[in-house]
């Protein structure tokens, strides 16, 4: 399929109040995909439909015209607030105003999310103005590494002293890493992240929605045991086998065992590179030391991303958001 405009949403566009926006269940990723394919940005997760699932799991809509997408949710961890995402295709500020009002008309908060650069603060809409803030919540506050799934396998040479030196504290022969299967292994991934989330409410909710996904999209992953218990795991969504390029979206260790959630990461390099992925992104970080454990990596990419707070020039869109008491970031 060369067109975006030749990928058919089917009959529920012409269901909504907001003719063409409609909402996206997990039976749409695959066709959600199919539209991702069309992105022309340089983050890898913007070609993701795992991400999106993960990230819209309260929430996702995409705004279609024949030219033009635009994807957008709920904020994951901010009532009230929404993400909207990078147009793909052809650039429609009719088609964004559309998105961005309907956003706005039920209350909501805008923020154009993961914009690559410093974006012209007048130029995402006409209609709307634009406010660059600092990323507080999500896994852009710092940048989105992609990792050389060779290099990180073979982990040689002076820059990753600090990987080896951390990987030297686990003793390797009692540690088991296998290919998982949700269908089976579901009980052993609930225990490592029983452990790892410390009965943090909500912190492990993102990735037990990933396990839901292996059937509907090519999601793969690795389980690892310590002394014959479950104690990491982690699980890629294999976007673009013909490119060779993954996109990571769990790979965790539990914090009493030194050295393992490097090689939780190690092991996954390896598996990919088996596979034939010479590319996994690991996306960014939503803090210092998250950015600084990934860096240990060696990232041969990184990108910078940016979020902006959207508030509408319109008297009409203005009285609706003040009718909702909408509270500012």
């Amino acid at each position: 399929m060369n067109e975006l405009s030749e990928i058919r949403l089917g009959k529920e566009f012409e269901q909504q109040t907001y003719s063409r926006i409609v909402a996206i269940g997990y039976d749409d990723l695959p066709l959600l995909q199919r539209v991702l394919n069309f992105s022309k940005s340089d983050d890898p997760y913007q070609k993701s439909a795992a991400y999106f699932a993960m990230t819209g799991r309260n929430g996702l809509w995409m705004a279609r015209d024949e030219n033009t997408a635009i994807i957008y949710c709920r904020h994951p961890n901010l009532e009230d607030y929404f993400l909207v995402f990078p147009t793909i295709g052809q650039e429609s500020d009719e088609l964004l105003t559309e998105a961005l009002g309907a956003i706005v008309s039920s209350g909501g908060v805008p923020i154009y999310a993961r914009a690559e650069g410093l974006l012209p603060e007048d130029k995402i809409n006409p209609n709307f103005n634009a406010q660059k803030i600092p990323e507080k919540h999500l896994d852009w506050a710092y940048p989105v590494c992609t990792l050389d799934t060779k290099l990180v396998g073979q982990h040689r040479g002076n820059k990753f002293q600090q990987l080896r030196t951390a990987l030297n504290k686990l003793d390797h022969t009692r540690v088991l890493a296998i290919d998982f299967d949700p269908s089976q292994h579901r009980g052993d991934i609930f225990e490592v992240l029983e452990q790892w989330a410390s009965n943090e409410k909500g912190k492990s909710e993102p990735y037990q929605r990933l396990l839901e996904l292996f059937d509907i999209l090519p999601m793969q992953g690795r389980l690892i045991y310590h002394d014959g218990k479950p104690a990491g795991f982690s699980i890629w969504e294999e976007t673009d086998p013909r490119n060779g390029m993954a996109n990571a979206h769990a790979h965790i260790g539990i914090h009493q065992v030194s050295g393992l959630s490097r090689f939780v990461m190690l092991d996954m390099c390896q598996a990919l590179e088996a596979r034939g992925f010479g590319r996994v992104c690991i996306g960014g970080s939503e803090t210092s030391g998250l950015n600084q454990f990934k860096q240990q990596m060696r990232p041969v990419e990184s990108i910078e991303l940016s979020s902006y707070r959207i508030t509408p020039k319109s008297r009409l869109f203005r009285n609706l958001a003040n009718e909702f008491q909408v509270l500012g970031i």
